[in-house]
C-alpha cells in the first residue's frame, strides 16, 4: 500500500491542533497565545515585533521615542495534572543582546523594553480558557520599576506591589498611558565636548 505524502496544509493543520487545540496550553507555546491577546487590545498602532530573537515583543513611536514593551505571562492551571502549587513568578533576566530587523546580533546587556506587561491567569476551575480574553489580569509596569531587581525570575506579590492588576477593556489605555509619560521624558543632555 502506498503511503499518501501529507500536504503542507495538513501539517500546519494538525500542529496548530496539537499545541493549540486545547484550552489550556502548554507553558513555552503560551506565551503566543498572550501576545496575541495583547495584540488585540492595542490595534495597529503597535507594531508586534516578537518573532525570533528579538529584544521586545512591541514597539511603537510616542513623540519623539521609540518605546519597547515586553509580555511575560504565567498561569495557575497547567495544561498537564498537577497538584504541586508555586508562587508564579516572571522572567525578568537581563539579556545579552538581541537580534536586530537586519538580522544583526546586537550585543547590548540588559532588559530592552521600557514597558513590562506581566499577565497572570489564576482561573484553576475546569472552565479555564487560556485563551479566554477575560480570564487574564495584566500588569503594566515600566521598566524602570525593575532596574533595581536584580533576580532573574520576580514572583506575582512583587508585581502586585509595583501595578494594580487591569482587565483586558482598561489594558490598552493603561499602556498608552505608561507609553506617553515614557514618550514625553526629556531626552538627557549630551555630555559637553572635550577638547
Amino acid at each position: 500500500m502506498e503511503t499518501t505524502v501529507p500536504s503542507c496544509d495538513d501539517i500546519h493543520k494538525a500542529v496548530a491542533e496539537r499545541l493549540f487545540g486545547a484550552k489550556l496550553v502548554q507553558s513555552n507555546f503560551r506565551g503566543e497565545v498572550v501576545e496575541s491577546i495583547i495584540a488585540k487590545a492595542l490595534g495597529p498602532c503597535w507594531i508586534h515585533c516578537s518573532d525570533g530573537w528579538g529584544g521586545w515583543d512591541f514597539e511603537k513611536t510616542v513623540g519623539s521615542a521609540l518605546v519597547r514593551l515586553q509580555v511575560k505571562q504565567s498561569a495557575a492551571r497547567q495544561s498537564w495534572k498537577t497538584k504541586r502549587k508555586s508562587t508564579p513568578s516572571f522572567r525578568i533576566a537581563e539579556v545579552s543582546g538581541y537580534y536586530e530587523e537586519d538580522d544583526e546580533w546586537k550585543s547590548d546587556r540588559g532588559r530592552h523594553a521600557e514597558i513590562f506587561v506581566f499577565a497572570w491567569h489564576d482561573d484553576t476551575s475546569d472552565s479555564a480558557d487560556h485563551f479566554d480574553a477575560k480570564q487574564w489580569k495584566f500588569y503594566v509596569v515600566p521598566e524602570s520599576l525593575l532596574e533595581k531587581e536584580t533576580r532573574k525570575n520576580i514572583p506575582l506579590p512583587a508585581v502586585e506591589k509595583l501595578a494594580e492588576p487591569k482587565e483586558f477593556t482598561d489594558l490598552k489605555d493603561e499602556i498608552e498611558k505608561v507609553a506617553l509619560s515614557i514618550g514625553s521624558q526629556p531626552t538627557p543632555p549630551s555630555p559637553p565636548a572635550t577638547s
